[in-house]
């Protein structure tokens, strides 16, 4: 590392950053993080910069309501340390510019330091839609890292790149219908996810029935659902832990409309991790890729994530 690199102070406030950073081996130039930065664990030895008004240990519907009288209320879901920021004295702070639901926002993050920032900070956006985003992301941010950084991101995009392709091959290669697939993040109100989320589907050999690469998440219906009666169906809720997501999950389709639903007679309904996968645009998203290839053949393809990532319901 040179003396360039070495003297990069970084404040990442977005987990798919601070997994980046450290996929590119620079986990010890982050000298800041936000609360939901979780992974790897060495970065849970970082100091914390930001809060959160919602609690999530309730449940999907207590923290959209919460969020709905925030929201109202014209007040920020997150809390900055500004104090704690400034004493950290970061070269970059790393945020996105995407769901001011899901991580502190650029808008926001530059209203709220609007006091101390200077040109000596630079603020970094990413706002992936598609999996080539992702990648560009990567890419983006060892830019940042330095010449030792910036060929550690293409190296790292090559191999995702590689590996993705391996498993586009080979489910491609099976001679069945896709399965039609429902990816749901969040419960209650319904979302289906959208984004990145249909490429993941189509690599893993599946159909994604509700939203098109790039689209943004969107509200759905269970009259939707009814209608469109997939023959899978994955909940993985923004931020909700595989026990959280399975308890959630299983209250969900066990009430009386949701029993008529092709997935839940066949026993394809499953719960994923979604705090650590699928929403997550970062390297991880080749785990995702894996997760729900297991789901949809899991003859096929064992990369041993079952009942540590994904569960059937």
């Amino acid at each position: 590392m040179n003396k360039k690199e070495s003297s990069l102070r970084i404040i990442s406030l977005l987990p798919s950053a601070t997994e980046i950073v450290a996929e590119l081996g620079y986990i010890k130039n982050i000298v800041g993080r936000s609360h939901e930065c979780d992974y790897p664990a060495a970065a849970n030895e970082v100091p914390i910069c930001t809060n959160t008004r919602i609690f999530p240990e309730k449940s999907s519907k207590e923290i959209h309501d919460d969020m709905q009288n925030l929201f109202e209320s014209a007040i920020s879901i997150f809390e900055v340390n500004k104090e704690k920021i400034s004493k950290l004295n970061p070269t970059h702070i790393i945020t996105q510019d995407q769901c001011e639901e899901c991580s502190i926002s650029m808008e926001y993050l530059q209203s709220a330091l609007a006091t101390f920032l200077n040109k000596k900070i630079s603020i970094v956006s990413l706002n992936p839609s598609r999996l080539g985003d992702v990648w560009a992301d990567i890419r983006k941010v060892g830019e940042i890292l330095g010449p030792k950084g910036k060929s550690k991101a293409d190296l790292c995009t090559h191999n995702i790149t590689r590996k993705i392709v391996q498993i586009a091959m080979k489910s491609q290669a099976m001679d069945i219908q896709p399965k039609r697939v429902a990816i749901i993040e969040w419960i209650d109100p319904l979302i289906a996810a959208g984004n990145w989320v249909p490429e993941l589907v189509a690599i893993a050999g599946g159909e994604n029935i509700f939203t098109r690469p790039g689209q943004p998440s969107r509200r759905i219906t269970l009259d939707e659902i009814l209608e469109k009666d997939p023959d899978v169906i994955i909940f993985a809720p923004c931020s909700f832990s595989l026990e959280k997501s399975y308890i959630e999950s299983h209250q969900t389709i066990t009430c009386n409309s949701w029993k008529n639903l092709r997935a839940v007679k066949t026993n394809e309904c499953f719960a994923v991790d979604g705090n650590a996968h699928i929403n997550r645009s970062g390297p991880r998203l080749f785990q995702s890729i894996e997760i729900i290839s297991e789901i949809l053949n899991q003859e096929i393809f064992n990369f041993g994530h079952n009942k540590t990532s994904w569960h059937r319901i």
